[in-house]
C-alpha cells in the first residue's frame, strides 16, 4: 500500500485550514471592523488627553503591511470653535519588528497638509503651553523608538503674536527627516533631507546631499548661520524665565549628517563650527552672564550615539556676576523655572544605555572674571577675581580619563591663585600643584569673624600637592608638600584694637594631610619674633578665654555619624622651632595688678604627635622679668600625658609676684631670688591620680622685707637652701636632705601704740588687743587635733634630715617704753637633725645665741612637730641676763627702776599624746629696786611686799613653775618667761600670797590663808598642825614678812558647839565625882572620856543635878523618868552662850594658832599679830566660819 506525503496528512491540513480561516478573520478584522471601532476612540484619547474638542474623518487600516491612514484630522481651540490643528492626512507604516523589538518602529510617517495655529497671548504664554507643559513632564522610564522616512508636505502656521499685536505665516512647508532613532534598525529607502517653505512671503530652503554609492547611504544637509539675533527669539521661548538675554548673536557653519553604520544602528552627525558672541544675561535688571565670544569646532557629534567630541572649545572674556543671599541661595540657582523639578532617575538595570561622554581635544576660558557678593555673613562680603585663565586639555567625561588641568587667577587684592595637574570626571577626581600668594588674611574675615571676637592682620603664601576624588560619594582630599608662610600675623582686640598676639613669622613645611585617615603630619614649624599680651580681668576672667563666642553643647550624634565624631586626628609634627618670644601677663583681679613678663623664649620640639605612647623631645629657654632665667629640657607624651624634664630657674625676682600676696600680708617684699635646678616627671593617665615627681634643689637669696606700718627691716636672709629636694604626689611625699638658713635677720617691735610687729602681719586675721600695756592672754582656739582613724587620710610622709641655722640674727625694739628699749639676740647657730612626719620619729634640736652679746642662750632636746600627734621634750637656757637694761620695763609697770640684778632660767617642755607638761625654772639673782618712779601704768599693787614672798633669806628669787594641761583646752596659754611671768608672779603675790607659797614650799596653796576648827572648839587637829608646819617653813624662810591672824565664829554653830562642850563637860563633872568617891584621883575634868556605854547614866545624873525649869515630876513633887533625848534636849535649852563666849572663842582660836607658830615654827612672836576680823570677801564667805584667817605683811 502506497503512504500519504506530508502534504497530503490529514492533521496537516487540518492546521493549514485554520491559519488561513485566522488570517481571513484578522484582514477582515483589520479592513473593516478595526477603523470604525478605533476612530471613536482615538477622538475620546485626545480629547481627555489634551481637553481639546477632535474629529476625526476617516481612518483606514491595511493589516498586511501594519499601515494607517487617517483623514480629516481637526483640533479646536478650548472655545470649542477656532481651529487649533487640522491636517488632510497622517499616513502611518508600522514594522512587524515592532513587536519583537518592544518599541515602535515606523518604516514611514507622513503628514499631508498640518496646519497650526499658534498664538502668543502673553510673555513665555501660549495656547499651546498647557500641551507643552503634559509632553515635559518626566518619566520614570525612558522610552526607544525608531521613525524612518518622515514627511511634512505642505504645511501652514499661522502664528499671532497678541503682545507685539502682529502677525507671522510660515506657507508651504515641507520638511524630509530621514530617521529619529534612538535603538538599532535598518530601512530599505530613506527620504532626502529637506527643509522648505516659505516665511512670511520669504522662500526658505535647506536641501541635503545623498552619496548613493556609500554603505552607509548618508544624506548630508548643511546648516549655515550668519548674525542670528537670538535675542529676539527668546521671548517666544514657551516657559517663563528668571532671566532675559538682551543681547546674543548665533552663528553656525555646521554639517548635518543621516547615515546607518554596519550594525544597521541610524546615526546623526554634527560637525563644523559654532560661536556665540556678544552674550549678555540680565536678571532683575542686573548683568548676571557677559562674554565677548564662546566658540566651539565640533569634530564629531554623534547626537543618538551620546557622544559628542569637540576639538576645541573657547570661551573668550566671560564676566559672571554670582551673589548669596541672606538665606544663602545663590542667584544662579533661580535661573531655572521654579516650576521646574528634577527628574526621578529611572531605574538601573543590567541593560543601561551607555552613559553620555563629551570630548574636547582643548578647553580655554581666557581673561575672565568673577564678581562674588556674599550677604551670609554677618558683614557683606564682595570680592572680584580677574584674569581668570583655565585650560583643559583632553578633556572627557568618559570614565578613567584624565584631563591636563592649568588655571590661574588674581583677586582684587592682587593675591594669586595658580593650579596645575589633573582632572577626571568618572568617577570624579583632581590632583596637582595649588600655589597661593598674597592672601590678606583679614580681607575674608567675614567668613570667620562670628567664630572668633577679635581681627586678624597678615599676609599667607600656601603651596601643595593635592589629590581630591570621590569614593562612593564620600569626599577624599590628601595634601602633600604642604607649605605656608604667615607674615606680619596680628590678632587684635576688637574692642580696644590693640594686638594681643604678633608674630613677625611662620613657617610650615614638607607637611600632609588626609582627610580619609583623619592625619596631619606638619614637617616643620618655624616661628620668629612673637609676642602674647595675656590679661587677667578685674572679675578674674582671662581676656584670650572670651575671644570665642560661647557656643551651646551639641546633643550626642548617633549611628555611623557619632562614630566618625570618636574618631580621633592622628596629628604630628616633626619639627617645631619657636625663636624670641616673648609673653606679658598682666593680672588686674588683685587689688595692685601684677605684670610677669617672659621674653627671648626659645621653644624646639622634635616628633610631636598626639599618638599614643610617643615621645616628643623639647627644649625651652626663657627670661623672666628681665633677670629671671627658666630651662626645661626632656621628654614630652601626650596620651597619656606625661613629661620628663630636667628643669632650670635661675634668679627669678619674687617682688613682681608680690601683687599675689600683698593684699594679705602687711610686710612689703623689697628683694629676693629663687633659683632651683632638678628634674621634674609628670604622669596622668585616664582613672588615676596625677602623679608628679620633682628631684633636685631650691634657693632663695637675698630675701628682704619692710614693715608696711614702720617702713623697717622685718625678715632678710642672705641664703635659703633647700639641698637633695625629693617631691612626689600619688603618693604625696615630700624629702628634704639639708635646708641651710644663713644670715637670718628678724626684727620684732613693739610699736608705740603697744602692739608687736609680728600681730598683724596677716591682714585677714582678726585684729588683737595683746600688747605689752595690756598682758592678759586673750582666750585661743585649741590647736586641732590630729584627725582620727578612719576620718581622714593618714598626712603625706614629709622627712628633713637636717635644718642648719648659720648666723642668724633677731633684734628686738619696743617704741612703746620711754625711753625705748633694745635687746639683740646674735649668734643665732644650731641645727635640727632627723625631722619627719613619722609619729616615732623624733628630731634633734640643738640651738645657741647671745643675748646683748653676754647673756648665753642654749635651746636642745627633741620635737616632731609634722606628725598628726605633736611631740615635744625641750630645754631652754638662759644664764647670765643683766635685769639692769629691763629698767624701762620695771619702772613703767612696777614703778621701780632696777638696780641690779641677773636673770636665768631653765626652761622644759614635754608635749606626748597632746598633754603639755612644763617645768620653769627662774633664778633672779640679787634683784635690787631703785627709787620710786612715778608712772601711770604702774601697777598699784604693794611690789615690796611681792618681793618679800618672793626673797629667800639670801635676797634670791628662785621659782619653779610647773604647767600641765591639753592642747585641747582652748583657754590654755604659756605666757612671756621673762616679762609676763615676773608680772604675772607680782599680782598672785599680791592677790594670792598664800597660793604662791604652797606652790613653792608644796603645801597645800587652797588653804594656807586660813585655819579651820570644829564648831565651838578652839584645838588644831591634825590637818591644821600640817598647814601651820609649811606656813611656818614659809615665814622662817621669808624674814622680810609680817603675820596678822584675826579669829572668826560662825554664830550659830558655835553657839551649839560651846553647849555641846558644855553638856559633855556637865557630863564627866557626874563622872568625876565618882572617881573622887571611889578615891581615885584625876588632874582635870578635861582628861575624862565619857564612853558610848556610860554616857546614858551620866546624861541621867547631870540632868538629875540640873536645875531646869519646867522640869517634868510626878504629882508635882520627884523628878520624872523621861527618855534620854529629851533630857539631852531640855539640858541644851537650859545651856546660856553668851556673845562675850562667842568673842572670847574667837580670840582663843587666834592665839592657839600664835603659840603653835612661835613655838613650833620658831617664828619671832614680834612678826606676828592677833587682829580682828575684817568683812568677809566674797571668797571667804564660801570657806567655813569656825576658823582663823592669815595675811601676809611686809616688815
Amino acid at each position: 500500500m502506497k503512504r500519504p506525503t506530508i502534504l497530503q496528512s490529514p492533521r496537516l491540513k487540518k492546521w493549514s485550514l485554520r491559519l488561513v480561516i485566522a488570517t481571513l478573520l484578522f484582514w477582515m478584522a483589520g479592513f473593516f471592523i478595526l477603523p470604525y471601532a478605533a476612530k471613536p476612540l482615538l477622538e475620546k484619547l485626545l480629547q481627555d488627553k489634551y481637553h481639546r474638542q477632535v474629529s476625526i474623518g476617516d481612518i483606514s487600516i491595511n493589516p498586511v503591511i501594519l499601515a494607517a491612514r487617517v483623514k480629516q484630522i481637526a483640533m479646536l481651540e478650548p472655545d470649542g470653535k477656532t481651529p487649533f490643528l487640522t491636517a488632510r492626512e497622517l499616513y502611518v507604516n508600522l514594522q512587524a519588528r515592532s513587536l519583537i523589538q518592544g518599541a515602535p518602529i515606523i518604516e514611514e510617517l507622513k503628514l499631508v497638509q498640518p496646519y497650526l495655529h499658534m498664538v502668543r497671548t502673553a510673555a513665555n504664554t501660549y495656547n499651546l503651553s498647557d500641551i507643552v507643559a503634559d509632553m515635559l513632564k518626566p518619566t520614570d522610564t525612558k522610552t526607544l523608538f525608531s521613525l524612518n522616512n518622515i514627511e511634512v508636505s505642505n504645511g501652514r502656521i499661522d502664528f499671532d503674536d497678541q503682545p507685539e499685536q502682529s502677525h507671522h505665516v510660515v506657507s508651504e512647508l515641507n520638511v524630509r527627516v530621514p530617521f529619529i532613532s534612538n535603538l538599532p534598525y535598518k530601512s530599505d529607502t530613506y527620504v532626502t533631507p529637506l527643509l522648505s517653505a516659505k516665511v512670511n512671503g520669504a522662500s526658505l530652503t535647506l536641501s541635503g546631499r545623498s552619496q548613493p554609492f556609500s554603505a552607509s547611504r548618508e544624506t548630508v544637509i548643511d546648516l549655515k548661520l550668519s548674525g542670528v539675533d537670538l535675542a529676539k527669539y527668546m521671548e517666544y521661548v514657551p516657559e517663563k524665565l528668571s532671566f532675559s538675554v538682551p543681547s546674543a548673536q548665533l552663528d553656525t557653519n555646521l554639517t548635518v549628517s543621516f547615515a546607518e553604520t554596519a550594525q544597521q544602528q541610524p546615526t546623526v552627525i554634527i560637525r563644523g563650527s559654532a560661536s556665540l558672541s556678544k552674550l549678555r544675561v540680565v536678571q532683575a535688571g542686573n548683568t548676571l552672564l557677559s562674554l565677548n565670544r564662546l566658540s566651539a569646532i565640533v569634530d564629531n557629534a554623534d547626537i543618538f550615539g551620546g557622544h559628542i567630541k569637540l576639538k576645541s572649545l573657547t570661551i573668550d572674556a566671560p564676566e559672571l556676576n554670582v551673589a548669596r543671599n541672606h538665606s544663602g541661595k545663590l542667584n544662579l540657582a533661580e535661573l531655572l523655572p521654579a516650576s521646574a523639578a528634577p527628574a526621578k532617575k529611572p531605574p538601573v538595570t543590567k541593560a543601561a544605555a551607555k552613559p553620555f561622554v563629551f570630548e574636547a581635544d582643548g578647553i580655554n576660558l581666557t581673561k575672565g572674571v568673577v564678581h562674588f557678593s556674599d550677604a551670609v555673613p554677618q558683614t557683606a562680603f564682595d570680592t572680584t577675581l580677574h584674569d581668570i585663565n583655565i585650560s583643559l586639555k583632553q578633556f572627557s567625561t568618559a570614565a578613567n580619563h584624565p584631563a591636563a588641568l592649568t588655571a590661574s587667577l588674581i583677586t582684587d587684592n592682587d593675591a594669586t591663585l595658580k593650579n596645575s595637574g589633573k582632572l577626571t570626571v568618572q568617577p570624579f577626581s583632581a590632583e596637582g600643584d595649588l600655589t597661593l600668594h598674597g592672601i590678606p588674611l583679614q580681607y575674608y574675615a567675614p567668613y570667620y569673624a562670628n567664630l572668633v571676637l577679635f581681627d586678624t592682620t597678615g599676609t599667607m603664601n600656601a603651596a601643595t600637592h593635592y589629590r581630591f576624588s570621590l569614593a562612593n560619594g564620600t569626599p577624599q582630599l590628601q595634601l602633600g608638600q604642604l607649605s605656608a608662610q604667615l607674615t606680619d600675623l596680628q590678632l587684635l582686640q576688637r574692642k580696644t584694637r590693640s594686638a594681643f598676639l604678633k608674630i613677625a613669622h611662620l613657617a610650615v613645611d614638607n607637611s600632609a594631610l588626609d582627610l580619609g585617615k583623619r592625619s596631619v603630619t606638619l614637617g616643620s614649624i618655624s616661628t620668629d619674633q612673637g609676642s602674647v599680651d595675656i590679661r587677667r580681668n578685674r572679675d578674674g576672667i582671662i581676656d584670650l578665654t572670651q575671644l570665642l563666642p560661647a557656643h551651646g553643647s551639641a546633643g550626642p550624634a548617633k549611628g555611623k555619624q557619632a562614630a566618625e565624631k570618636t574618631l580621633a586626628w592622628d596629628i604630628a609634627v616633626n619639627k617645631l622651632a619657636l625663636q624670641n618670644y616673648a609673653v606679658n601677663f598682666t593680672d588686674a583681679s588683685l587689688p595692685h595688678p601684677a605684670v610677669i613678663k617672659t621674653s627671648a623664649i626659645n621653644l624646639t620640639a622634635d616628633n610631636f604627635t598626639t599618638r599614643p605612647g610617643n615621645k616628643t623631645n623639647v627644649d625651652l629657654h626663657l627670661f623672666i622679668n628681665r633677670t629671671g632665667r627658666l630651662a626645661g629640657k626632656g621628654v614630652l607624651t601626650l596620651d597619656p600625658l606625661s613629661a620628663a624634664l630636667s628643669v632650670e630657674a635661675r634668679g627669678v625676682d619674687i617682688v613682681p609676684m608680690q601683687p599675689y600676696f600683698a593684699h594679705l600680708i602687711n610686710i612689703t617684699v623689697t628683694d629676693g631670688a629663687i633659683s632651683t635646678k632638678g628634674k621634674l616627671q609628670l604622669a596622668i593617665a585616664p582613672k588615676r591620680p596625677a602623679k608628679v615627681t620633682y628631684i633636685g634643689n631650691a634657693r632663695v637669696t637675698g630675701f628682704a622685707s619692710v614693715d608696711n606700718q614702720d617702713s623697717e627691716d622685718f625678715l632678710k636672709w642672705d641664703n635659703l637652701e633647700l639641698q637633695s629636694l625629693r617631691m612626689a604626689t600619688a603618693p604625696q611625699h615630700a624629702n628634704i636632705g639639708n635646708v641651710i638658713l644663713t644670715g637670718l635677720y628678724s626684727r620684732l617691735i613693739i610699736n608705740p601704740d603697744g602692739r608687736l610687729n609680728v600681730q598683724n602681719i596677716l591682714k585677714d586675721s582678726a585684729p588683737t588687743t595683746t600688747s605689752v600695756a595690756a598682758a592678759a592672754p586673750a582666750p585661743k582656739q585649741p590647736i586641732p587635733a590630729p584627725a582620727k582613724a578612719g576620718n581622714a587620710p593618714a598626712p603625706s610622709p614629709v622627712t628633713v634630715s637636717k635644718i642648719v641655722f648659720k648666723n642668724g640674727h633677731i633684734n628686738f625694739t619696743d617704741h612703746f617704753i620711754q625711753p625705748n628699749y633694745s635687746a639683740n639676740l646674735t649668734g643665732l647657730n644650731g641645727a635640727i637633725t632627723g625631722l619627719s612626719s613619722d609619729p616615732a620619729s623624733k628630731a634633734d634640736i640643738l640651738l645657741n645665741g647671745k643675748v646683748e652679746n653676754q647673756g648665753q642662750l642654749d635651746i636642745n632636746g627633741q620635737i616632731n612637730p609634722l606628725s598628726g600627734n605633736l611631740y615635744l621634750d625641750l630645754l631652754a637656757k638662759l644664764s647670765d641676763f643683766e635685769l639692769s637694761p629691763l629698767t624701762p620695763y620695771s619702772a613703767k609697770y612696777a614703778g621701780y627702776g632696777i638696780q641690779k640684778g641677773k636673770l636665768s632660767f631653765d626652761v622644759k617642755y614635754h608635749i606626748e599624746n597632746r598633754k603639755l607638761s612644763a617645768e620653769n625654772h627662774l633664778f633672779l639673782n640679787q634683784l635690787t629696786l631703785g627709787d620710786r618712779v612715778e608712772s601711770p601704768s604702774a601697777t598699784k599693787l604693794p611690789v615690796t611686799l611681792a618681793l618679800a614672798l618672793l626673797k629667800d633669806r639670801n635676797g634670791n628669787i628662785n621659782i619653779t613653775l610647773p604647767i600641765a594641761g591639753s592642747l585641747d583646752d582652748p583657754q590654755f596659754s604659756i605666757g612671756s618667761l621673762i616679762i609676763k611671768v615676773i608680772l604675772n608672779l607680782l599680782s598672785k603675790a599680791v592677790t594670792s600670797p598664800f597660793a604662791l607659797i604652797g606652790s613653792i614650799f608644796g603645801g597645800d596653796s587652797s588653804q594656807l590663808s586660813y585655819l579651820e576648827f570644829a564648831p565651838g572648839s578652839a584645838v588644831i587637829d591634825q590637818a591644821g598642825e600640817t598647814k601651820l608646819k609649811d606656813l611656818g617653813k614659809a615665814l622662817a624662810d621669808r624674814p622680810s614678812l609680817k603675820l596678822d591672824i584675826a579669829g572668826r565664829i560662825d554664830a550659830d554653830i558655835d553657839a551649839s558647839g560651846l553647849r555641846q562642850l558644855a553638856l559633855e563637860r556637865l557630863l564627866k563633872v557626874q563622872k568625876l565625882k565618882q572617881i573622887v568617891r571611889s578615891g581615885l584621883s584625876v588632874s582635870s575634868v578635861d582628861d575624862i572620856k565619857i564612853e558610848p556605854n556610860e554616857y546614858a547614866n551620866y546624861l541621867k545624873l547631870a540632868y538629875k543635878a540640873e536645875k531646869i525649869p519646867d522640869k517634868p515630876k510626878v504629882m508635882g513633887l520627884i523628878d520624872k523618868d523621861i527618855p534620854p533625848a529629851q533630857m539631852e534636849k531640855l539640858m541644851l535649852a537650859n545651856i546660856k552662850v553668851s556673845p562675850d563666849d562667842l568673842r572670847d572663842l574667837a580670840l582663843r582660836r587666834a592665839q592657839v594658832a600664835k603659840e603653835y607658830l612661835v613655838q613650833q615654827g620658831a617664828i619671832d612672836a614680834a612678826r606676828i599679830f592677833i587682829t580682828t576680823a575684817k568683812t568677809e570677801t566674797e571668797e571667804q564667805k564660801k570657806l567655813k566660819r569656825s576658823r582663823v584667817d592669815f595675811i601676809l605683811g611686809a616688815n
